[in-house]
């Protein structure tokens, strides 16, 4: 069983990981160092030949060289000048990596995260902010005196707040939009902020980072706690981190990252507290700046949160459930940017809201425009019966199912509806089993998704092998299939690959290129 594990480190990066980013870093440099002063100095023979400054009789090239070579074997002095091309290329280039890499990072970061900002909506939050007055032992002791409570948009709750910031909220509340969408805003200035001193946004899912725990747990539990969020983000295969990677060391050390950590309840039990004590760490000892997302009884759970924000050092937001008006408002607003094709209006939907039990559930924003993009293609008696969050949700995933299947490369069969909601429903009670809820690794050899750059195709033959094996090593525990289906027992698909592709392609599953 594993125990609760700690955090026992105050270094914010592996000693060995250090290394390699300043080796990887070094040793590129390098490398371009010599490519440009191979080019200089062929240009540069090239010169000599046409100038011919010593004379030579003839103009052929042999001879030209030959005159070359003995007047370097005479003055060895003159392998000075690549040698001092190459130094001061080399240093031009390690001074010039990094802005670059930085903007690099920054604009496709940028373009990553700009499907958030089109679905983006903004939602009032209840804020609380200490604004210190004084630097008075009273201040500490009297907080109410110094906390400030306001209604404010979360986007604007983000911008304005210079420290450290915790968005609390029920799942689907709108957090993680609001942080895609903050990254995207942040990184719209790409050239001045990747020239400046400015902060660098990174978006760090939390339920990766559990993964990553548990898999340094599996090999070694000394290793897994020594191991650290910036070692996490060096190994991960996040969208376009890999401009980042040797930088990062350099970057948490002058305090220029802005570490967006979203889901911290997506942490399993057995490593929260020690995750907690890192993020406090961040907050308490560094000069980087954390936004932490997530749910109100995962923060009051850990006291050294509610401390920091009593202190000053932190800005606390909750997310409440949407009021009747901000319903009607966000109903408006959705059928105000639908096309032509759409046939219903708000008051239509708004009468399904409210005339069943859905009232009850479209406070929450993700039930609220999940009906919103169904409604439309079920029509309103159809809606009213999809009552409840499990019947809305499983409407949801038909539609996706269904829009997917009349994709053109779908033509010649694509996978039955119930064989892809069967083979979801196995994978999800295995993951819950094996206490991966939020996500689970695969074991692959070489990446199995097209490269961060686009190019290259999935390998989903390889994904349902590594798959097929997890799912043998983690057997999903209950019932999947009914009598009828008895001849299609769980774990058993004729073309999973093509399951795979389909469940992607519809959006249902999100694969990394490493598993």
């Amino acid at each position: 069983m594993i125990q609760e594990q700690k955090f026992v480190t105050s270094t914010g990066f592996r000693r060995d990981t250090r290394q390699r980013a300043a080796s990887s870093l070094f040793l590129s440099s390098l490398l371009v160092g010599i490519a440009i002063t191979l080019v200089l100095t062929l240009i540069e023979v090239v010169i000599f030949w046409l100038v011919n400054p010593l004379h030579v009789p003839g103009s052929s090239i042999a001879s030209s060289l030959s005159a070359l070579l003995a007047l370097v074997i005479q003055s060895p002095s003159l392998l000075l000048i690549p040698l001092g091309e190459l130094i001061v290329i080399t240093f031009a280039v390690l001074l010039a990596a990094k802005p670059l890499a930085l903007f690099a990072y920054l604009r496709a970061v940028h373009s990553v995260q700009e499907k958030y900002h089109r679905l983006y909506t903004p939602l009032k939050a209840l804020t609380s902010v200490r604004q210190t007055l004084e630097d008075s032992p009273e201040d500490i002791i009297t907080p109410s005196a110094i906390v400030a409570e306001e209604q404010i948009s979360i986007l604007d709750f983000l911008q304005q707040q210079d420290t450290h910031q915790f968005i609390l909220g029920v799942s689907g509340a709108g957090k993680t939009v609001a942080l895609c969408t903050y990254q995207y805003i942040t990184t719209q200035q790409s050239l001045a902020l990747s020239s400046s001193r400015g902060r660098i946004p990174v978006y760090v899912p939390m339920k990766n980072y559990n993964l990553f725990l548990k898999q340094r747990e599996q090999i070694s539990a000394e290793d897994a706690q020594q191991v650290t969020l910036l070692d996490f983000l060096y190994e991960s295969d996040l969208p376009d981190i890999r401009h980042l990677r040797r930088y990062l060391p350099g970057l948490s050390r002058e305090g220029r990252l802005l570490l967006l950590c979203d889901g911290l309840n997506e942490v399993d039990s057995d490593y929260l507290a020690r995750v907690s004590e890192e993020l406090l760490w961040w907050m308490r000892d560094t000069r980087n700046q954390l936004v932490v997302t997530c749910r109100e009884v995962d923060y009051r759970e850990q006291q050294g949160f509610a401390q920091l924000v009593d202190e000053g050092r932190a800005a606390r937001a909750v997310i409440s459930p949407l009021q009747s008006g901000q319903i009607n408002e966000l109903v408006e607003r959705y059928v105000e940017r639908q096309d032509k094709h759409w046939q219903h209006t708000a008051g239509q939907i708004m009468q399904v809201i409210d005339r069943s039990r859905l009232r009850y559930h479209c406070t929450n924003p993700l039930m609220l425009f999940t009906l919103m993009e169904i409604i439309d293609k079920i029509g309103v008696e159809r809606g009213k019966r999809s009552d409840t969050r499990g019947r809305l949700l499983r409407e949801y995933v038909k539609q996706l199912i269904e829009h997917e299947q009349r994709q053109g490369k779908w033509n010649r069969g694509g996978s039955a509806e119930q064989d892809v909601l069967r083979f979801l429903s196995e994978v999800a009670c295995a993951a819950h089993w094996a206490n991966d809820s939020n996500a689970i690794q695969l074991k692959v050899s070489v990446p199995v998704l097209a490269s961060e750059r686009g190019r290259g195709k999935a390998n989903f033959d390889e994904l349902a092998d590594a798959l097929q094996a997890w799912l043998d090593e983690h057997p999903a525990k209950g019932p999947f299939v009914e009598a009828k289906d008895a001849e299609a027992l769980p774990g058993t698909y004729h073309d999973l690959p093509r399951l795979l592709q389909c469940a992607l392609s519809a959006a249902l599953i999100e694969i990394s290129p490493s598993g």
